[in-house]
């Protein structure tokens, strides 16, 4: 018997190891890639947001995205202006290294193999929904440089800036000649006209196409982009009565910013911008704009509350940006000429400059990261980023191919508290002008006339709304003299000819 047992007990040892050695192990599945959603907004100051200093607008969800997420301090748009901003963005360079200097852009997926490119080929599914600055059309044809050469392969919105400048297509708004319909991309890989109503509200085409975008491909790695057009001039909100306003998620959007009586609660003016700009209702423009960005933040909300339905939200980065700093034209205020802003807004946060300056009120703009679980909630980053680092971030987290040579520099250290590395210098350049971030130091040329421009110069750990010029002070000859020679040598192959400076 105990012969039999010891035999039993000895087949059951045996019989246990060989399944441990043959039971098929576990395969370590790698990490799913994280979705991305890029939300860059139309000529949104530093100061618009809550988050960001902005007493009179309401924002609370931007405002609680930022709680939740990373706050950026020192970020910076690619220009003072949409065309070269967004090239910048979508394609990792500076100014210096495109192809236009204005508010053109050039043909940008023939000069650059954009980076969204390469997060297809990590296996990410690309969309954007909103407005595209600009592609090469010819009346209703679409000759090339749509967002599917820059790719994406989904896309619902504006081809052309001045098509984007109106909220609705009813006709309304009659200074430049503008085309009456959005446009969307097929299965056959084209893209065509696509119309909608003349009393549906464009932001709300564009969400709606977010959303059913979000839950047709929450299985898979997703990268939407969002480039809204709010609050570009027009100024243009659905108000209750009309046909695309929501009667229960509209509610309040615009009646909060009105007394009892209707008027505005904001010192308004009678409307002065020129006509291509005519909707806003005479002595409501202030209210407008507000209602505007009120309505943004409901739209950002909603985006963040499906990704939370859907499980998604510890599996999804969300940007939220800029592509300048505020408008001073198109009736947005009349006070907000020259860089002199009386505003009751303070929209750039009471820096100099507005849109078109490159003074730090014309580039640098809110910048929120949200990434529940992954992202320290209420963090600030106070180094100096362009948003043509969002690119080389955005590749570095997913682990897909760097574009080569970039301007920009990945932050996603940063945004997971790793040591991070910091950019020797940032640069801009429009038109005749010129600016350079070193560290705290900024620089700052107006002219372009000889190779004896001015300079200016000034501390922006001290002084961020630039009002003290330090340049005349002989202890910053050295510094002065390194930044003339990163100014010529960035600007050597640039569209905008910039006269050398003298060292």
């Amino acid at each position: 018997m105990k012969l039999l047992q010891s035999t039993c007990l000895i087949g059951l040892i045996a019989l246990c190891l060989f399944s441990a050695c043959t039971e098929p192990q576990a395969e370590e599945r790698p990490a799913p890639l994280p979705n991305i959603i890029l939300i860059n907004v139309d000529d949104i100051g530093y100061g618009d947001f809550g988050a960001y200093g902005q007493k009179l607008i309401k924002t609370p969800r931007i405002d609680q995205m930022a709680k939740e997420g990373a706050r950026f301090t020192n970020f910076y748009a690619g220009s003072t202006v949409c065309g070269p901003s967004r090239a910048a963005l979508l394609s990792g360079f500076h100014m210096g290294h495109h192809f236009s200097c204005t508010n053109g852009q050039g043909n940008l997926a023939k000069s650059f193999r954009t980076w969204p490119h390469l997060l297809k080929e990590r296996g990410y599914r690309t969309a954007m929904f909103g407005k595209q600055h600009n592609a090469q059309l010819e009346d209703s044809t679409v000759l090339g440089d749509s967002p599917l050469d820059r790719g994406f392969e989904e896309f619902v919105g504006h081809l052309n800036a001045v098509d984007a400048h109106q909220y609705f297509f009813d006709g309304k708004t009659d200074g430049w000649k503008r085309r009456k319909y959005l446009w969307k991309s097929n299965d056959a890989g084209e893209i065509k006209p696509y119309h909608i109503g003349p009393d549906r509200y464009t932001q709300n085409e564009f969400m709606d196409n977010a959303q059913r975008y979000i839950r047709e491909h929450q299985e898979e790695p997703f990268f939407l982009y969002l480039p809204f057009t709010i609050a570009h001039a027009e100024l243009a909100i659905p108000k209750p009565g009309d046909p695309d306003h929501d009667a229960e998620k509209d509610k309040g959007i615009w009646e909060q910013y009105l007394d009892s009586a209707g008027n505005s609660i904001f010192p308004e003016f009678d409307y002065q911008g020129d006509k291509i700009y005519a909707r806003p209702i005479p002595y409501k423009s202030r209210a407008t704009f507000a209602a505007m960005i009120s309505h943004l933040d409901r739209d950002v909300g909603e985006i963040l509350d499906l990704l939370q339905e859907l499980n998604l939200d510890e599996n999804t980065l969300v940007l939220l940006t800029s592509d300048n700093g505020p408008a001073d034209e198109g009736g947005v205020d009349e006070k907000q000429i020259d860089g002199k802003l009386e505003s009751p807004f303070n929209s750039n946060g009471g820096l100099t400059g507005f849109k078109r300056s490159l003074y730090e009120g014309g580039i640098r703009v809110p910048m929120i990261a949200w990434w529940p679980g992954k992202i320290e909630a209420g963090k600030t980053i106070e180094s100096p980023f362009a948003n043509y680092d969002i690119g080389p971030s955005l590749l570095d987290l997913s682990e897909s191919s760097a574009i080569p040579n970039a301007d920009g520099l990945s932050f996603f250290p940063a945004l997971m508290g790793q040591e991070q590395k910091e950019h020797e210098f940032l640069y801009w350049e429009w038109n005749e002008k010129q600016a350079l971030r070193m560290g705290n130091w900024k620089f700052y040329r107006g002219l372009n006339e000889s190779e004896n421009d001015p300079l200016e110069l000034y501390d922006l750990s001290s002084d961020p709304s630039e009002q003290k010029d330090l340049a005349s002070d002989e202890k910053h000859a050295d510094l002065l003299k390194m930044a003339k020679e990163i100014l010529n040598r960035e600007s050597a192959g640039t569209a905008c000819k910039f006269t050398p400076l003298a060292l």
